[in-house]
């Protein structure tokens, strides 16, 4: 078992979508030379319930003459100021967290490292090397002949047998021996950009929030867990950060040649020269640089591992992988193609380094507001001390029953804290909500009291 702090950095733009979208002319406008991107709660808190709206949508004249007409700047409503023109109908939104900040999900990275996971292990020696085992090898006939799917090599892969527990539970899969936290970005680290499907002439035009080249996160990453690996009979190990960290340059290799290849084939010499800078960049990485490929626009090959040989998918799948995302330069519909979605690093961090990423990457302070003391005796009143919003005990107000499904992330985010003392404050003030919320139910406090991050505050420390 391993457990560590790790800076996760965007070797290229990265989007992990919200599930909404913004519309054109509605939600964004273009207005001299730049694309006015609105922030839809921004504006109804500003102009309270625009009445006639949606008959100016129906005219067709949109939002820009609607808000000149009633005086309201969009720079008091603005989300982003894109230079040019976005020509796309949508623009799809990037997930954020509760304080407003930028973040890739501790789930997207964990299905990333399953992805990688399953890669090496179909291997004999790795992600996409040597033989095939016999048990994989089995799973993997009877995937391609339909029987049934894929979900006998999955079982294979990642879950062990037991006569007590129903094929396919959580319990058996050994991916519940690792824990990724959220990577929390700085305030304001997303850009808008235009990409689009090459290989097609169809018009698959769209905008999105991205993560840019460069941006990093601090990110609390644990690989195994010593009493699990004891006692379940996992069909394979978690291995330990370098042993990942050599499986992902494997796979990255392979995903960056077949991209090379693909984009030669499609005449697009500055979208190969990007892939080959990425592949020398994954070539030279460090030992214990983990590199892994994740969220939107990344394809099909990225999502699933790209297990087959040309001559297996060939026989199930003729019409995967004919097309590529692209980012392109500009947001018009001729614009060229320059980068491409989804890679990115994840490297040990020291201590102090951990907490001077934490400190770049804090949210935008709430405003302050002063409470007064109460008085003491005939003394002069206590002057008012400047008291700031917490957020994350913000999250947990109102946390009911029915949300236990958030408890795994808000130990992980208080847990995952670099600074010792607010680590404790988030743990004792999340225990006793914990304790409130759940004390009624036996099962989730027996649970509680044995998950290691947070179990001597709920006993009582």
């Amino acid at each position: 078992m391993s457990t560590g702090m790790f800076k996760l950095e965007c070797v290229t733009p990265v989007h992990i979508g919200s599930g909404a979208d913004l519309i054109r002319s509605i939600d964004f406008y273009t207005d001299g030379g730049f694309t006015e991107v609105l922030d839809p709660d921004l504006l109804l808190a500003a102009a309270g319930a625009i009445e006639g709206f949606a008959e100016a949508i129906l005219r067709g004249s949109g939002i820009a003459p609607f808000l000149k007409a009633r005086g309201l700047n969009p720079a008091k409503v603005r989300r982003h100021r894109v230079p040019g023109s976005i020509e796309a109908q949508r623009l799809r939104l990037a997930i954020r967290s509760g304080d407003g900040r930028p973040m890739i999900p501790g789930s997207s990275v964990k299905g990333a490292l399953r992805t990688l996971l399953l890669a090496a292990w179909v291997g004999e020696a790795g992600p996409h090397a040597g033989n095939r085992p016999a048990p994989v090898r089995q799973a993997l006939d009877s995937a391609l002949a339909g029987k049934p799917s894929a979900r006998s090599l999955e079982e294979t892969i990642f879950h062990f047998r037991s006569g007590r527990i129903r094929r396919g539970d959580p319990k058996t899969d050994v991916m519940r021996t690792i824990s990724v936290s959220d990577a929390m970005f700085a305030p304001g680290g997303l850009k808008v950009v235009s990409s689009k499907a090459a290989g097609t002439t169809r018009n698959t035009l769209t905008a999105a929030e991205s993560l840019g080249t460069g941006a990093s996160a601090l990110l609390t990453l644990k690989l195994g867990d010593s009493f699990l690996d004891q006692r379940l009979p996992f069909p394979n190990a978690i291995p330990d950060a370098a042993i990942l960290a050599g499986w992902s340059r494997m796979h990255a290799d392979h995903l960056l040649r077949g991209d090379i290849e693909f984009f030669k084939n499609n005449r697009e010499p500055r979208i190969v020269e990007r892939l080959e800078a990425i592949l020398g960049q994954v070539q030279q990485s460090p030992p214990g640089v983990i590199t892994l490929r994740l969220g939107w626009g990344t394809g099909w090959r990225a999502m699933t591992g790209d297990l087959l040989t040309p001559e297996e998918r060939g026989r199930v799948m003729r019409r995967v992988g004919k097309t590529r995302k692209v980012i392109v330069e500009g947001h018009g519909l001729r614009s060229e193609p320059c980068d491409v979605f989804g890679w990115i690093r994840i490297a040990p961090i020291s201590a102090t380094d951990a907490a001077a990423l934490a400190s770049e990457t804090r949210p935008v302070p709430l405003e302050l507001s002063t409470v007064p003391l109460p008085l003491t005796q005939a003394r002069t009143p206590t002057p008012a001390v400047p008291i700031m919003s917490d957020a994350f005990a913000g999250k947990l107000k109102g946390l009911k029953p029915r949300d236990w499904g958030m408890v795994r992330g808000l130990i992980q985010e208080a847990s995952g804290h670099p600074e010792p003392g607010e680590r404790e404050r988030r743990l004792g003030l999340l225990a006793e909500q914990l304790k409130m919320t759940f004390g009624g139910d036996r099962k989730r406090m027996r649970e509680l009291a044995g998950t290691v991050e947070i179990a001597e505050y709920i006993k009582g420390k």
